[in-house]
């Protein structure tokens, strides 16, 4: 119990010693590299690399966001790019809901294998019960994939907070929601936003009327964040002079755009959230992908070693008992290896396409950067660990299947 905080602290403080000391080596070779990074820049992208620190280091709204008409122009073809970029992403997402090959494999393991293993060790003999051990190590490391794949299609539909002023916690979907920017007209802002106040429709259009409406608590509770402090200023004024408890049609659609993550933001706010939103979906979908094929890769070789595993327990077998459990432990030893290397499969692939020179320093150690997801490396070296100890008690298994028996 008192173990697991102390692996913790000392995994932290191994991260703050690498922080510390590559945050030194920046400080130390920052004009080195700012020199040699500025040197591949062109005339450009040295302007904007000086104008965005010239505003990062500015103070916050110290200056109003003025843009030319042709820049208003590129940031709406690149919101219309953006969208088109994200509906693909969403669609290929899709394609995991139905899990594929997946669905179809696991009733193969969940009932032949189930029903053959659990009879032939319950049928008498503790040499019997022996092949119990390696079959639940096989079905529980396909599974353990599959609820990561499954976690992992969550986080990819569902974002539980957006940018820019958003402390609502919320499980909103992960596209955002979109409104017209402030600043691209202030008369068809004020329009747009004073017809949904006024207008009762547009919330009972959001909601529905023979839904379940949010409860007027939660409705004021959010009235108080800063999620949408355009509407909300409008609120409050409204309320002057109303001794009303209800909650208003106005103060429900300001309540439905925020839990949709309609936020009001000008158009450069929008263009970042926008760029935010695709990396984003590039991560996440990366990640799906390899979890999705890790995931396949060792269902289709628990299903072939399951099937031949089930041939030889089955009732009619021509095996004896001692030679069955041998013959069964032997290929789920065999499995437990296979898989150590079937879980780095897909990542050995990507890494055969990726071409990259070879880097060497100065003593002649060829060196060069390695960047993974973080998810999957955990996941590669859980398995891992799981399957070489695996390994072990397995063939502590067929040992004493020899012998003791």
């Amino acid at each position: 119990m008192s173990q697991l905080p102390l692996e913790s602290a000392g995994s932290e403080c191994a991260s703050a010693d690498r922080l510390m000391h590559r945050n030194l080596a920046y400080m130390l070779l920052g004009f080195v590299l700012q020199e040699a990074f500025t040197y591949d820049l062109s005339d450009e992208e040295q302007a904007l690399v000086r104008r965005s620190f010239e505003i990062i280091r500015s103070a916050p709204n110290s200056e109003p966001v003025i843009l030319a008409s042709d820049e208003r122009a590129a940031m709406r073809a690149f919101l219309q790019r953006g969208e088109t970029r994200l509906s693909t992403y969403q669609r290929v997402a899709g394609v995991f809901l139905n899990g594929a090959g997946l669905l179809v494999l696991l009733p193969a393991i969940a009932r032949d294998t189930v029903q053959q293993v659990i009879v032939f060790a319950t049928d008498g003999g503790a040499l019997r019960a022996l092949v119990l051990v390696p079959w639940l190590v096989s079905i529980a490391l396909p599974l353990y994939a599959i609820v990561l794949l499954l976690r992992d299609l969550v986080e990819f539909y569902f974002a539980p907070k957006f940018l820019q002023r958003d402390p609502v916690r919320i499980t909103r979907f992960s596209l955002a929601g979109l409104t017209f920017s402030h600043d691209e007209g202030i008369e068809a802002k004020a329009h747009v936003v004073a017809s949904q106040a006024r207008q009762p429709e547009y919330a009972e259009f959001v909601f529905g009327r023979d839904r379940q409406r949010p409860a007027e608590d939660d409705i004021r509770a959010a009235m108080g964040s800063i999620a949408s402090p355009v509407r909300h200023s409008l609120m409050m004024r409204l309320r002057v002079g109303n001794n009303s408890t209800k909650v208003t049609s106005a103060e429900m659609m300001t309540y439905a755009l925020d839990m949709s993550g309609s936020m009001d933001t000008s158009l450069v706010q929008e263009v970042a959230r926008m760029e935010a939103s695709i990396a984003r979906h590039v991560l996440h979908l990366r990640r799906l992908v390899l979890r999705y094929m890790k995931a396949l890769m060792l269902f289709v070789w628990t299903t072939l070693v399951s099937f031949v595993v089930i041939s030889f327990l089955a009732p009619g077998s021509s095996f004896s008992t001692q030679t069955a459990v041998t013959l069964a432990l032997v290929l789920y030893l065999l499995w437990a290896i296979t898989c150590i290397f079937l879980v780095r499969l897909p990542r050995r692939w990507i890494d055969r396409l990726a071409v990259e020179e070879e880097r060497v320093d100065r003593t002649g150690d060829r060196s060069a950067p390695d960047v993974q997801d973080e998810d999957i490396h955990t996941f590669e070296s859980r398995v891992t660990l799981v399957l070489v100890i695996s390994c072990v008690v397995f063939a502590a298994l067929l040992a004493y299947a020899q012998v003791g028996f």
